[in-house]
């Protein structure tokens, strides 16, 4: 081989490999300066203050403000709730929400699942269901739409419900969305890591 094609193949692999080194050191210091993916989804949001669960994590929208009744504090904006909740569980993750799904369409008058899946976020496995349902009121009927996020943690079921009415929820959809990808184990935990 000429010295001509051995300098032009040696400075072709020099070019590559600068390239390469150049993008992952941009990737990894200076895109996004080195914001990570969750913090970035957490930039307008505020943690769950008084938080009544160990253990657990969740960050609201800034603009959601926090009220309470006698059992649990929420946040609300206009026509939009979110709530979180527990319960002592003796069944695994799919089997208490298909549980819940249930015990949701024994207690409405109307119950449609739009969609269930699960993801594994910050380490812990998060089941989430959206669903229409409709309660019929003297007043007439009230339709809801949901989205429900469901998180198990040493035999406690830790369930974030995001709620508005139907005509509106799409409004809301968004805030409810980055919600739940906030929601999250904070403690070891060998149950969840199992998923």
């Amino acid at each position: 081989m000429s010295k001509k094609k051995t300098l032009f193949i040696v400075s072709a692999v020099v070019l590559v490999v600068c390239a390469v080194l150049g993008f992952t050191y941009w990737s990894l210091f200076v895109k996004d300066n080195g914001v990570s993916e969750y913090d970035k989804l957490k930039q307008g949001m505020k943690a769950w203050e008084n938080m009544a669960y160990d253990g657990v994590s969740v960050y609201v929208p800034e603009d959601y403000e926090e009220t309470s009744n006698d059992y649990y504090n929420y946040y609300i904006k206009d026509d939009a709730r979110i709530v979180l909740t527990s319960e002592e569980v003796e069944n695994d993750l799919v089997n208490y929400v298909a549980y819940a799904i249930s015990a949701y369409r024994e207690i409405t008058d109307g119950f449609l699942l739009k969609e269930e899946f699960e993801v594994v976020q910050l380490n812990t496995t998060v089941r989430v269901v959206e669903f229409d349902y409709t309660l019929a009121l003297e007043s007439g009927n009230k339709n809801i739409s949901c989205m429900t996020a469901y998180i198990l943690n040493n035999g406690r079921a830790y369930i974030l419900t995001c709620t508005a009415d139907t005509d509106v929820y799409q409004n809301y959809r968004d805030d409810f969305e980055r919600t739940y990808k906030t929601f999250c184990i904070t403690e070891s935990n060998d149950e969840n890591s199992k998923k």
